[in-house]
């Protein structure tokens, strides 16, 4: 598994830059598969496997997860004015970062 202080950047309409920590994109995949009747030990397996692909981690949060799931965790890391910020998370650009 990557190490939990990676985040996902996303570049929205814009040009602010966003990082969502990938933690929050595991625990969404965790309650999804759990949603979908999986024990908890089994949607644990299976995110460990999503995140292990940068393209699979971005391809979940893009088309399973939406700006509301993850704003809150979000931090702006080269803001602007306003925008709208679940456009920008469906088709914005994104790459995983680490911090060290």
């Amino acid at each position: 598994m990557k190490p939990m202080q990676t985040w996902i950047r996303v570049t929205m309409p814009d040009k602010t830059e966003w990082e969502v920590p990938l933690q929050t994109i595991y625990d969404g995949i965790v309650d999804l598969y759990v949603h979908l009747g999986k024990k908890y030990d089994e949607a644990c397996n299976i995110a460990d496997e999503h995140v292990q692909a940068d393209e699979d981690i971005i391809d979940f949060a893009q088309n399973n997860m939406d700006w509301k799931d993850v704003e809150r965790q979000a931090v702006c890391v080269k803001c602007v004015p306003s925008v709208d910020y679940q456009d920008g998370w469906v088709n914005g650009k994104m790459e995983v970062v680490e911090h060290r």
